[in-house]
C-alpha cells in the first residue's frame, strides 16, 4: 500500500491493482492453452465482483467462458474442483491473501497435475511450487504505477478508481509441462 495525502483529493482513494489486466490476462493464456474455452476462477473478496465482469466481458471477446467460483475459505477447494471436474479447462486462482496458504496451494498444484488441468497462479512465485503458470504484474511495475498515479493527481489529472499496471508478464512452468500433461504450448 502507499499512501499519498494530496490537498483537494482527499476523499479520493484509488488501487493499483496487482491483477492483471483482464483482456491481457486472457489473450496470455489462450495463447498458452489455445483449446481454452472454460476458465474457473477462484476469488474470495479481491479483487472483487467488478474484476470478475470485467473479466467475463473480456471472456465474451476472447471466446472463454468465465466460471465465476466465490469461495468462503480455502478449506472449499477440493470440493469445488471436484465439482467442476468436466466443466473447465484451467482455473485460475486470484491474489486473494485469504484463499492462499501452504494447504490450499498444494491442493491445488495436485489436483491440477493429476487431472492434467492448467492451474494459473497470482504470482511467478507459484509457478515455482507447481502451478502451471502465471501471468502477472510484479511489485517493481506496481511500483511505478502507483508513482505515476501519484504525479497524475499531483498534475490534477482524473484517474480510474483501479489502475491496472502497464506490464505483466507469461511465466511458465515447463520442468511439470510434460510430466503433468498440461495442453499448453511449449
Amino acid at each position: 500500500y502507499a499512501l499519498a495525502p494530496i490537498i483537494a483529493r482527499a476523499d479520493n482513494w484509488y488501487q493499483v491493482s496487482m491483477a492483471p489486466r483482464p483482456a491481457r490476462a486472457l489473450a496470455a493464456y489462450k495463447g498458452l492453452q489455445p483449446g481454452l474455452k472454460r476458465l474457473a476462477v477462484f476469488w474470495e473478496a479481491y479483487p472483487g465482483e467488478k474484476y470478475i465482469q470485467e473479466l467475463t466481458e473480456a471472456g465474451k471477446t476472447a471466446g472463454v467462458e468465465i466460471i465465476s467460483v466465490k469461495l468462503k475459505s480455502p478449506d472449499s477447494f477440493p470440493e469445488h474442483l471436484r465439482k467442476l471436474m468436466g466443466k473447465m479447462d484451467a482455473f485460475w486462482l486470484m491474489p486473494d491473501p485469504a484463499l492462499i496458504n501452504g494447504v490450499s496451494l498444494v491442493v491445488l498444484a495436485n489436483f491440477s497435475c493429476a487431472n492434467s488441468i492448467p492451474f494459473y497462479a497470482p504470482t511467478h512465485a507459484l509457478v515455482l511450487n507447481g502451478a502451471t503458470a502465471s501471468y502477472a504484474p510484479g511489485f517493481a511495475a506496481a511500483g511505478r504505477a502507483a508513482a505515476g498515479a501519484i504525479n497524475s493527481m499531483i498534475g490534477g489529472a482524473a484517474l480510474p478508481q483501479v489502475i491496472y499496471t502497464g506490464e505483466a508478464t507469461l511465466k511458465v512452468n515447463s520442468e511439470l509441462t510434460a510430466k503433468c500433461g498440461w495442453p499448453v504450448k511449449r
